[in-house]
């Protein structure tokens, strides 16, 4: 081989190394690209489940707090001895966000459905004596504060729940 020749091997060698590196130098930074593209796309859908999460924990809260508000509307008004139709009891709602979004708390969502049927029955049965003109009895009226007792008891350890959740959310 002729120095020559030996010089175009030698430069055409080192062009060769330069565009393999440049090759390999290309494919990192494509890769690097798009991993980060998917690290970033996995931590934002992550932060989404969780932030929505969150809403619909509060929301199931929400519903619960309404279902106990309206048994109580629903008290004064039947007890009284009206006969009114009131607006769409909101426990099904808070059935529909425990079954779709929070199943851990469905059996604290049964729990308060047991204690709302408990309380709506004893109010339906102090109605059917208001109708009659009857008297409530000292036994019905003593019945009202374990009905409603478990009733509040059974919102109040949803919000705990609720609350214990939100914050492993927050913390993780």
């Amino acid at each position: 081989m002729t120095t020559e020749e030996s010089q175009l091997f030698m430069t055409f060698g080192g062009y060769l190394l330069n565009m393999i590196s440049a090759i390999i130098g290309g494919l990192i930074a494509i890769a690097g690209g798009y991993m980060t593209i998917r690290v970033s796309h996995k931590l934002n859908r992550k932060s989404s489940k969780a932030d929505l999460k969150k809403k619909k924990l509060e929301q199931l809260v929400t519903a619960a707090y309404k279902t106990l508000h309206w048994l109580d509307n629903n008290r004064e008004l039947r007890l009284a001895g009206a006969d009114v139709k009131l607006p769409k009891f909101p426990i099904y709602k808070t059935k529909m966000l425990s079954k779709l979004y929070v199943p851990e708390l469905e059996s604290e969502v049964h729990r308060l459905i047991i204690a709302a049927d408990a309380y709506q029955n004893w109010i339906l049965e102090g109605h059917r004596s208001r109708l009659k003109r009857e008297k409530l009895s000292d036994p019905y009226l003593k019945k009202f504060k374990h009905v409603h007792e478990e009733l509040r008891l059974s919102v109040s350890n949803i919000t705990n729940e609720a609350a214990e959740m939100i914050e492993n959310i927050d913390n993780h």
